[in-house]
C-alpha cells in the first residue's frame, strides 16, 4: 500500500481537530495515536494540556488537577507546570500502534514534544512506516511563540524540520484549514480529507 500522510494547519481553535473526528465518526475507535486534550474550566478558561490515546474526544475534559499525563499546567499562582518527559514515556507508547491499526491520528505535532529526542525519532519512525497517518500540525509561526516558554530552544526549528520531512521526503500533504475562512476552502478540505478517510480499510 503506498503511504498516505495528510495533515491540516490553520490558527488555533477553528475546526481542525474537530472536522478530522467527525469525518472519522465511528471509526474513530480504531484509529491508533494521540491527542493533545485541552483542560477546560468551567469558565473557559484553558487550565492546561495532557496527552491522550487518539480516540479521546478533545477539547472539553474536565479539569482534574496535575495527572501523570499532563505535559503543561497553568497554576494558580501564576507558574506554569511542564513536564516534557510524558511524551517520551506515554507518547512513545501511544505511538506503538499494532501492525493491524488501520490509521495513526496524530493531533496535534509540531510544537514542544519535538524537543523530546526519544518521542522525536518515535514520530519519525511512525510517519515513514506502512500505517497511514492522518493529524493535526501546529504553524510554525506559533512553533516560534512556544519558544519563549522553553528557554528559547529551537521549537520554530524543529516544526520547519518535521515539515520537510512530510512533504519532501515522505511526500505527505499539508493543507491550510480555518472554518472562519472562504467556504470554498473550507469545502476543499473537507472533501480531501472525506477522500483520504475513504481511502482507509477501516474494520467497521
Amino acid at each position: 500500500m503506498e503511504k498516505k500522510i495528510l495533515f491540516l494547519e490553520g490558527p488555533i481553535q477553528t475546526g481542525k481537530s474537530t472536522l478530522i473526528r467527525q469525518v472519522l465518526g465511528e471509526h474513530l475507535k480504531e484509529c491508533g495515536g494521540f491527542t493533545s486534550q485541552r483542560l477546560i474550566a468551567p469558565d473557559g478558561v484553558t487550565l492546561g494540556f495532557r496527552i491522550g490515546a487518539a480516540a479521546v474526544t478533545p477539547p472539553a475534559a474536565a479539569d482534574r488537577g496535575i495527572t501523570e499525563d499532563t505535559f503543561k499546567y497553568f497554576c494558580p499562582d501564576g507558574t506554569t507546570y511542564k513536564n516534557q518527559s510524558v511524551f517520551d514515556t506515554a507518547g512513545v507508547r501511544l505511538l506503538q500502534a499494532p501492525s493491524s491499526c488501520p490509521l495513526i491520528l496524530l493531533d496535534e505535532i509540531g510544537g514542544s514534544e519535538l524537543l523530546c529526542e526519544t518521542f522525536r525519532s518515535a514520530l519519525y519512525d511512525t510517519l515513514s512506516g506502512r500505517i497511514p497517518c492522518l493529524g493535526v500540525l501546529k504553524q510554525t509561526a506559533d512553533a516560534r511563540r512556544l519558544e519563549r516558554s522553553y528557554d528559547n530552544q529551537p521549537v520554530a526549528e524543529a516544526n520547519l524540520r518535521l515539515r520537510r520531512r512530510i512533504t519532501e521526503e515522505l511526500g505527505g500533504n499539508i493543507l491550510r484549514y480555518d472554518r472562519f475562512g472562504s467556504d470554498e476552502c473550507t469545502s476543499d478540505v473537507i472533501r480531501t480529507v472525506s477522500r483520504f478517510i475513504k481511502s482507509i480499510r477501516f474494520c467497521t
